[in-house]
């Protein structure tokens, strides 16, 4: 009988929860890295991602960024 409270009671969180995934089309990471004498900052795009909210709460969620499309806007020589 434990098992079956158990099984109710995860149910009924998944059920009251709301998930919102990301719009990929729509949204990216704006990053900056700073050092002693300066700054660099760019953009990343992500993967995926989502969060789950139960009664206004993060349950959880995931975001996967793409490291291939990393890029710098404030470089432009390429060597670097």
């Amino acid at each position: 009988m434990k098992y079956f409270v158990i099984l109710i009671s995860s149910l009924s969180v998944i059920v009251a929860s709301n998930i919102y995934t990301l719009n990929l089309e729509s949204t990216n990471l704006e990053w900056i890295g700073r050092k002693l004498i300066g700054e660099h900052n760019g953009s990343i795009q992500f993967l995926s991602g989502y969060v789950e909210i139960d009664n206004k709460r993060i349950i959880t969620g995931e975001f996967k960024v793409n490291m291939e499309s990393i890029e710098n806007n404030d470089i432009e020589d390429e060597t670097y």
